[in-house]
């Protein structure tokens, strides 16, 4: 990935660019996101006049009757110290950078069997109807591999985050929503019950590389929020800490939503990676058939739980089916696992409660920063 990218629409003009703050860091240039109140807002009105010439979006965050507020400041001021420097020391944790966060999978052959292997084809979970939330990249609804959808009388909501005219692709989010409706040779439902309901946020940065930012991941979430048949929302995208992306994951929880997502595929040497690192959130990691830990996969006391996430068969954004490997595979067998959880249990905590008295212990006993507290496979 280069240092400085430029995010082109379709006509070929900017949207927006892409830089590079650290080799595994990136945001927006010269944005800066806020998630204040009404009160927090007044305080910015008169105690913050000069960053408040530079507010360029307001959206509302319903989920902690907040709005998120964009800034696009000038490049002389496009640094921590700097606009730190225009606030009220009280509200200095309410801002962070538009922060660029990544999908987390690409694409795999290898394929193992032999005694003592996991099952390639997943059996479903549970056949309830029920909704699950993704916040990913558009999905291809028309692909065969969700056609059976229409008569189960389930199928997706859709809403786009994203503006029409840049380049959205849908090779992610078919992977992600076909490990859990899809069916195709080797691929099962996990949950043929379920509708999803699919917020588009992931943008192409290039031919091999898909994006999201903090602002579109809020708006995303709220929507989520106004969704009372999603339980849980999945999001397999790991980047940064962001102080904005913690605080609204943090309101919707707290609203009642379970966010399950992938600990990234970083390397088990790599620094934690986020949401799956906040404690509110469930992270989860990716194993091979012989139960072996995903080669690339992130580890840390932040790993919940372990699921299937190397060479999965699943569908494909171009309409054909083919092999996927990462932990952004491996989070939605988490997420189909939690969904049918919470059908028999109220909170979040009951249904882990249980799903950890079913899982498969691997590496160390108990919980450990490699497997998490265990495997789940249906």
């Amino acid at each position: 990935m280069p240092e400085r990218l430029t995010v082109a629409d379709g006509a070929g003009n900017q949207a927006f660019v892409e830089i590079a703050l650290t080799p595994d860091i990136r945001v927006i240039e010269y944005q800066w996101v806020m998630l204040v109140d009404s009160g927090q807002r007044e305080q910015l009105q008169t105690q913050a006049p000069e960053l408040m010439e530079f507010l360029t979006d307001t959206q509302p965050f319903t989920a902690s009757d907040s709005e998120i507020l964009t800034f696009t400041v000038p490049p002389d001021l496009d640094r921590d110290d700097n606009v730190l420097q225009l606030l009220p020391e009280a509200l200095r944790d309410f801002i962070d950078r538009n922060h660029v966060y990544s999908a987390q999978a690409e694409g795999g052959n290898d394929e193992l069997v032999g005694k003592g292997f996991l099952e390639l084809s997943m059996r479903p979970v549970c056949e309830a109807p029920l909704g699950i939330g993704i916040i990913d990249s558009a999905v291809n609804t028309g692909h065969s591999a969700f056609s059976a959808m229409a008569g189960r009388g389930t199928g997706f909501v859709t809403r786009n985050f994203l503006d029409e005219l840049v380049k959205q692709p849908a090779g992610h989010g078919t992977a992600v929503a076909g490990v859990l409706v899809g069916k195709g040779e080797y691929l099962q439902p996990l949950v043929p019950g379920a509708t999803i309901y699919n917020a588009a946020v992931i943008y192409s940065q290039d031919d091999y590389h898909q994006g999201a930012t903090v602002v579109h991941l809020l708006e995303a979430l709220d929507w989520m929020h106004g969704q009372p048949q999603v339980r849980i929302i999945n999001m397999s995208l790991a980047g940064p800490p962001n102080r904005l992306l913690q605080q609204g994951i943090e309101a919707i929880v707290s609203g009642g939503k379970t966010v399950v997502a992938a600990v990234g595929n970083e390397g088990p040497h790599a620094p934690s990676q986020y949401p799956a690192a906040y404690d509110s959130v469930i992270g989860v990691t990716a194993i091979a058939l012989d139960r072996s830990i995903y080669r690339w996969a992130n580890q840390g006391d932040y790993v919940d739980f372990a699921a299937l996430g190397v060479s999965v068969p699943t569908a494909r954004g171009d309409g054909s089916f083919g092999r996927e490997s990462g932990t952004s595979i491996a989070a939605p067998v988490v997420s189909a696992f939690l969904a049918c959880a919470l059908l028999d249990h109220h909170s979040t905590e009951a249904a882990l409660a249980a799903l950890k008295s079913q899982l498969i212990d691997l590496g160390d006993p108990g919980h450990d920063p490699i497997f998490g507290h265990g495997l789940l496979h249906p």
